[in-house]
């Protein structure tokens, strides 16, 4: 009867942990840039600025990856204007990869913090069917349950690479040749509203890569994720709130509420 007892208090309180831990937040800023480079490997940069209206994120910021072949260049927490390397986890766990990183000081309501994340990518690139001699990708910036005011992506391309001889879509907003005379695809979208997905397209001549994913594994790139769907799904969610009723339940001892961004 008294365990009993103990479960239905810890059952009704349930409803005030759920506000307690609760948070709201909206993206300010997401800057992506995708450069593959001639040599195969896909360098992956994101720049993202979260702004906390209620709540504290206190635990970690997540960032998914496509495949377990990537490794992490640059992990940096900007605070009072100072770039400060952060800790980092590189999650690999069967068919879930990430990268996890903890933030120096808790993100209070009312602040805003921003993330620089550069990855390598292997195995990135795939042989295009669809348009045969081509390579490509298909890649899907962040998507977050929460509002993004700006969105913005570049995809460089490798050295070589005409404008004549590139298949995207959707339509770029800009092109953009840069000084070392390669050519960067640009997407922009504003005032987003949650769960919005960009979903972009890129293919062009194989010979301007020494390597790139053969076979079945790269078929009907612009039009099927091939797994890829996941480096560009970013969903900021919160998930404390059960893991949290449980600690509660089974140890009764507290965790501050925690958000991931993961894909």
């Amino acid at each position: 009867m008294r365990y009993l007892c103990l479960i239905a208090l810890s059952l009704l309180m349930i409803a005030p942990i759920v506000t307690l831990a609760q948070i709201s937040y909206e993206v300010e800023d997401e800057a992506v840039i995708l450069e593959i480079d001639e040599s195969g490997d896909v360098f992956l940069s994101y720049n993202l600025t979260i702004h906390v209206t209620s709540g504290t994120v206190a635990r970690y910021v997540t960032i998914g990856m496509p495949n377990s072949k990537f490794d992490v260049l640059k992990a940096l927490e900007m605070i009072n204007g100072e770039a400060r390397e952060v800790d980092y986890d590189k999650v690999v766990e069967e068919s879930y990869y990430a990268v996890k990183m903890h933030p120096i000081t808790p993100i209070n309501a009312g602040e805003s913090r921003s993330y620089h994340l550069e990855v390598v990518l292997k195995d990135f690139l795939h042989e295009d069917s669809t348009n045969p001699g081509n390579v490509g990708l298909k890649f899907i910036p962040s998507w977050f349950d929460a509002r993004v005011r700006a969105l913005r992506l570049w995809i460089i391309l490798p050295p070589g690479v005409n404008s004549n001889e590139i298949k995207n879509q959707p339509d770029y907003d800009n092109l953009i040749p840069l000084e070392d005379g390669r050519l960067a695809l640009y997407w922009e979208r504003y005032d987003l509203p949650p769960n919005y997905k960009l979903d972009v397209g890129v293919s062009f001549p194989k010979g301007y890569v020494r390597s790139y994913v053969k076979g079945s594994e790269g078929e009907d790139l612009l039009y099927t994720a091939i797994g890829l769907i996941f480096l560009g799904a970013v969903v900021l969610s919160i998930f404390l709130i059960v893991r949290y009723v449980k600690a509660l339940i089974e140890k009764s001892i507290y965790k501050p509420p925690e958000v991931s961004v993961e894909s």
